[in-house]
């Protein structure tokens, strides 16, 4: 489903102080192939903020780090993953381990196509919308899903419905000291009923609802912050997980997004009018530099020379309004995203 915003709900992304509030967007927040997302798993002694609305407060300092070590969850083609061809729908996946998720990457979307997960294969006929970019304050989205599923080699069908609301701006309170002023809290409700028949048992029904809480900040391109609680119901049992993770970049002090192109460097930065885009184009590959505003609009697109080796070009940003502005760099396959201030 599409979103038409008015100049009305745009002037939503400025609080009252004139500070630009975050608005996810394409060219900022949505995963390329190349990414690499490297999460952090905590447990909590105290009861877990879900508060929702403007100027919150959402303390996660009591929580402690457990024994699991750093995930990474890696975006690469379908392709690449053994089966992941049969995911027709999909054009980008992501691996964690053994388990993958695919998706389809839209013009104005982001879309779940199927997840392969230990003895579980879901494949959408019907892709369930994730994102429907732009995603300020005050978002909101609801779409359907179906499709096929394969438990322990067993066939059968499921639907679903997932919910997506942008819910909440204000300070978000991480362990060791770390603090965002002006976090974003979107949460998605994700419900699917599928129902499996083994022969000589008969048909079974499995419903999984999960909520997820994630909290953005301008500096990540991936969630700061995922609170995910999650209950499976069958026909003889139910079970509920919660989780909470934080992005690893924030210990290693990684402030930009996933870089996959070489040596990519940006500057000045903030800029004035000129800016120098510098890279190691080790296959002599096509380049070219996408430059989106707050709300995801591109409002630059320029091609940059192919020469092989590290190459520096200057871009005339002329004509461009003072503020926030993110720099896709695309190389061949391979694409980064840095923002950029404009003074």
């Amino acid at each position: 489903m599409k979103k038409l915003y008015t100049l009305i709900l745009a002037a939503l992304l400025f609080s009252s102080s004139g500070k630009a509030q975050l608005s996810l967007t394409k060219a900022a927040n949505e995963p390329v192939i190349g990414d690499v997302q490297r999460t952090k798993s905590f447990d909590s002694t105290t009861a877990i903020p879900r508060n929702t609305g403007t100027a919150q407060v959402w303390n996660f300092t009591s929580l402690a780090t457990n024994t699991i070590n750093v995930v990474i969850n890696t975006y690469t083609t379908p392709a690449s993953i053994t089966g992941g061809v049969s995911f027709t729908n999909a054009n980008i996946a992501a691996t964690t381990g053994t388990n993958s998720n695919f998706y389809k990457s839209g013009i104005s979307t982001f879309e779940l196509a199927g997840s392969k997960i230990n003895t579980l294969t879901l494949n959408f006929s019907n892709t369930a919308i994730l994102s429907s970019w732009p995603m300020p304050f005050g978002y909101s989205n609801t779409d359907l899903a179906a499709g096929t599923v394969t438990a322990f080699g067993f066939p059968g069908n499921f639907t679903g419905t997932i919910i997506t609301n942008v819910t909440g701006t204000g300070t978000l309170q991480l362990p060791s000291g770390i603090t965002f002023t002006n976090a974003l809290q979107v949460k998605a409700d994700l419900t699917t009923i599928a129902t499996v028949t083994i022969p000589f048992v008969g048909t079974l029904t499995s419903t999984v609802l999960a909520t997820t809480y994630q909290y953005f900040d301008i500096s990540q391109k991936f969630p700061v912050l995922t609170h995910n609680i999650q209950t499976v119901k069958t026909n003889t049992s139910s079970n509920t997980a919660i989780t909470v993770d934080i992005n690893n970049n924030l210990f290693a002090g990684i402030n930009e997004y996933t870089n996959s192109v070489s040596n990519l460097n940006l500057y000045p930065n903030p800029s004035n009018g000129n800016l120098f885009v510098s890279l190691n184009n080790e296959n002599s590959e096509n380049v070219s530099v996408e430059i989106s505003n707050c709300i995801g609009q591109v409002v630059k697109k320029v091609s940059l020379e192919n020469t092989k080796g590290v190459m520096t070009n200057s871009i005339d940003l002329n004509g461009l309004n003072n503020g926030i502005y993110f720099v896709k760099t695309i190389v061949g396959n391979k694409s980064s995203t840095k923002k950029l201030i404009l003074e």
